[in-house]
């Protein structure tokens, strides 16, 4: 636990990422739209946080992979960096990328701002 009362979730030997059955707080968690695999996600910088407490710092692109609330604000959100998807990537793997996304850009991706 941070200071704050929210879990900082602690990475697993999977490439640094966190593991979805990390400690969560006990919120109440929001129901997250409808995203098919591989939704464009273009987020701006108040809309991610790469860990609890640390809001982006740049607009990020991403192809989501899947999502899962945390509370009713933020979603664990797993996915793979556009880049993945060029000719030229070696990335193999299921995900590469885990944040955390607001659950207003969620909806606004699924057309529902």
């Amino acid at each position: 636990m941070n200071g704050h009362g929210a879990c900082e979730p602690e990475p697993t030997a999977h490439h640094g990422h966190c593991d979805w059955t990390d400690e969560r707080p006990n919120a109440p968690a929001a129901r997250l739209p409808d995203l098919p695999d591989g939704t464009h996600l273009a987020l701006a910088p108040y809309e991610w946080y790469p860990r609890v407490g640390v809001r982006g710092q740049a607009e990020l692109h991403l192809w989501l992979v899947d999502a899962q609330p945390l509370n009713t604000e933020l979603a664990w959100v797993r996915g793979h960096g556009l880049e993945c998807s060029w000719d030229s990537s070696d990335c193999d793997l299921p995900w590469c990328r885990e944040i955390l996304v607001t659950i207003r850009a969620l909806h606004r991706a699924a057309g529902g701002a």
